[in-house]
């Protein structure tokens, strides 16, 4: 196992599509941190995590104060356990960043870039029948308390940050603050790209044939061998060669109200959690 101080001592654990990709974006802008590429290495998913970690240490080009990921699915209890636990036997000091957003919209937006990456074949309905059980992708993924739980029998409170995705959308500059200070890195670090927001949904493209036939071959995991400034032309030059424009469809009422009913008290139990009432969210 490699030396503590370079194993990632930031871990950002979700939710599916609460904006972890314009936070790890953001995060790796600052001069203190490193951030992974890619973006998801989910390392700590795989049966040989324990042994094989110049593997995950690969994923970062740099020496920093702080070096992280963010791997939506590390908050996806029961459908994948154990992770609390391998993540503080790596490192017990490790601080964690958890994206909340409205729980309603957030599981409309994962089951909308699911289709899009032709990962679901189901209807809305067929997907979301089960939405009462725990293991229900979609419910499960929603249910922040439940994923915080977790983590809590391995790390302190104060090891844990979680953060609004409006709040990073509407008040970019001061949030972002909050996060550098949580990570103990100059808070006052600023620069003219958080002007940007990544994955907004907005013109949500899928990919066609040719996208998911590269996508299966594994070469776009390629990409993060890229140098730096690359990676993001490149990223937009594939993605708009190989991907279609997908139609959104919202969420019907019913399947609204069933999700709503299965996941209102965890939420009530987040708002107690961090003593926020959350208003402006659906549940």
């Amino acid at each position: 196992m490699g030396a503590s101080r370079d194993i990632p001592n930031l871990q950002i654990i979700g939710a599916c599509k609460a904006g972890t990709t314009s936070l790890h974006h953001y995060l790796s802008l600052h001069p203190e941190v490193c951030m992974s590429q890619p973006k998801e290495p989910g390392y700590l998913k795989r049966p040989d995590w324990d042994t094989a970690i110049d593997d995950y240490l690969a994923c970062f080009d740099r020496p920093a104060k702080v070096r992280g990921e963010a791997t939506a699915s590390y908050s996806e209890f029961p459908r994948i356990a154990d992770i609390p636990r391998r993540m503080h036997a790596l490192r017990p000091d490790t601080r964690i960043i958890y994206m909340v957003r409205d729980p309603l919209a957030r599981a409309e937006s994962q089951y909308q870039h699911h289709v899009a990456m032709r990962e679901e074949l189901r209807s809305i309905d067929e997907a979301f029948a089960d939405v009462a059980s725990e293991r229900n992708l979609y419910s499960c993924c929603s249910r922040y308390h439940l994923q915080l739980s977790q983590y809590l029998e391995y790390f302190e409170r104060d090891q844990i940050l979680v953060v609004d995705n409006a709040d990073l959308a509407e008040r970019r500059d001061e949030t972002m603050r909050e996060i550098f200070a949580f990570l103990d890195v100059d808070p006052d670090y600023s620069c003219d790209e958080f002007a940007a927001r990544l994955n907004t949904g907005e013109g949500k493209r899928g990919v066609n044939d040719l996208g998911a036939a590269i996508l299966t071959s594994g070469v776009a995991t390629l990409s993060h061998r890229l140098p730096a400034r690359l990676r993001t032309p490149v990223g937009d030059f594939v993605r708009r060669s190989f991907s279609r424009e997908v139609p959104r469809v919202p969420l019907p009422d019913h399947v609204k109200s069933a999700l709503a009913d299965a996941i209102r008290d965890d939420t009530d139990r987040l708002r107690q959690f961090t003593g926020r009432d959350f208003a402006h969210w659906s549940v």
